[in-house]
């Protein structure tokens, strides 16, 4: 079982949110959001959701997985325990073995230019997990939200991707020209039964860190840490090696 409650923030124009298209064996997820960026000592709030009794509303349900019976239904709880009842609840997954897919629109555009991006969310897996992800993604205003899969093209992915004990990794994929990059350090994510928050922060000078429960776990370099450029350095194809080339290390004075 998995809550999930966020505070984000995003560099794009015309984004929506997406969460949790992978398979869950695990039973409840539960998210609740907020985007905004910072600039010196000002922040502009670009999403909220807390997920109330109108939650529905706001929120675009797709069901990639229909031919094969695969998609499970959302539900709306706090989950087995919590602080309170009603304040606490949020979006939750309630069917094992089953793939999950919705999305909500940004109300307006937007860009982080100049400003720090901050991704940010709660996540509690009530039943000990076995295999699921719990991430979400920042899509473009292109998306067709009733008909979005895994393969629709996305901008941000962030969060916990957990299925045996082969794969326990928090995901910081960034797509660049129609290619989706992944991060190239490896950063576990918590696998317990309480509620844990998980945040992705992306500076304008090119950098990045990556928190859980308000410890850094990782921060570095856009460039070194994901291959988005290209090598500053190729191998010249048409070099080759002249046709009286010595390769011993030492040959004798004639």
């Amino acid at each position: 079982e998995m809550c999930i409650r966020d505070r984000v923030s995003t560099q794009s124009t015309g984004c929506l949110l997406l969460i949790v298209e992978r398979q869950m064996r695990a039973s409840t997820i539960i998210f609740a959001f907020l985007i905004s960026s910072i600039a010196l000592v000002t922040a502009e709030v670009y999403f909220a959701e807390t997920f109330d009794k109108n939650w529905e509303s706001r929120w675009v349900k797709a069901y990639p997985k229909k031919a094969e019976n695969a998609d499970g239904e959302w539900g709306w709880s706090a989950g087995k325990f919590y602080n309170d009842a009603e304040k606490d609840k949020g979006l939750q997954t309630t069917q094992d073995a089953k793939f999950y897919t919705i999305s909500a629109e940004f109300p307006k555009e937007f860009s982080n230019r100049g400003k720090d991006l901050i991704i940010q969310y709660t996540v509690k897996f009530e039943q000990n997990i076995d295999c699921g992800g719990g991430y979400l993604k920042i899509y473009p205003a292109s998306l067709d939200q009733e008909n979005m899969n895994s393969e629709s093209e996305y901008n941000i992915m962030f969060g916990p991707d957990i299925c045996g004990s082969s794969t326990r990794r928090v995901h910081v994929i960034f797509s660049h020209n129609g290619k989706n990059h992944l991060i190239k350090k490896e950063i576990r994510p918590e696998t317990d039964e309480f509620t844990h928050i998980y945040r992705l922060v992306v500076k304008p000078d090119n950098t990045y860190e990556v928190y859980i429960d308000g410890d850094k776990k990782e921060s570095g370099s856009l460039e070194e840490d994901w291959d988005i450029l290209p090598p500053k350095q190729i191998k010249d194809p048409n070099a080759h090696k002249p046709s009286d080339w010595v390769d011993e290390k030492e040959i004798a004075d004639p």
